[in-house]
């Protein structure tokens, strides 16, 4: 029976901590906005987008500062990484065995590519459900899933929407899946059940 994962709520602990630094960056917030010029909008909303203050604060409790694009994580850091910007995820066989074809797994995923989907998830605003990592059962290649390049999410109304309008089409793939890239050079194909998602 296939398992939707939902947000569950932070640690009693780290709400604490959140609600004293909202207190700490309220009282800087106005003083900072009034004294500088707003900045420029971005070229390309996924890349450029920065989750807010008290978030990204609490993020460095557990994101290594290390991490880079390339970093391969292990399958619990990503699915808290993917919680923490109230990313879902399911899988059909209800597993996370990077073995087998009907799980969902992000085993060994770059860190790289879990950053684009909460981000894309962010400045979206729409809700993202994950359905493919790199479990088997995907087309093998340099910037495959195997290799942690790509994930998969379940087509949404709004983030159809985001998509096709917010980054340019550019063709269509061999078989036929419409390609759409963003500045930053995030692909996004449209596969009949799913965006398949190539992070370079």
């Amino acid at each position: 029976m296939p398992i939707v994962w939902e947000p569950r709520p932070r640690l009693l602990a780290m709400l604490t901590c959140g609600s004293m630094l909202f207190s700490l960056l309220g009282a800087t917030a106005g003083h900072s906005a009034s004294a500088q010029p707003s900045a420029p909008v971005a070229a390309d909303p996924v890349a450029a987008h920065r989750p807010p203050p008290w978030r990204r604060l609490m993020g460095v409790m557990w994101f290594h500062r290390s991490w880079t694009r390339s970093t391969p994580l292990p399958h619990h850091l990503a699915v808290r990484a993917l919680r923490a910007h109230d990313v879902r995820w399911r899988s059909s066989g209800g597993c996370s065995d990077r073995d087998r074809v009907d799980c969902t797994s992000f085993e060994g995923i770059r860190w790289g590519t879990i950053a684009t989907v909460a981000r894309l998830r962010r400045a979206s605003g729409c809700p993202l459900t994950v359905s493919g990592g790199t479990e088997r059962g995907h087309a093998p290649g340099p910037l495959s899933h195997r290799r942690g390049y790509k994930i998969d999410i379940l087509p949404d109304r709004c983030a159809d929407r985001y998509i096709t309008r917010m980054f340019r089409y550019v063709g269509e793939r061999g078989d036929g899946a419409e390609l759409y890239r963003s500045p930053g050079g995030v692909v996004f194909a449209r596969e009949s059940g799913h965006w398949d998602i190539t992070v370079p």
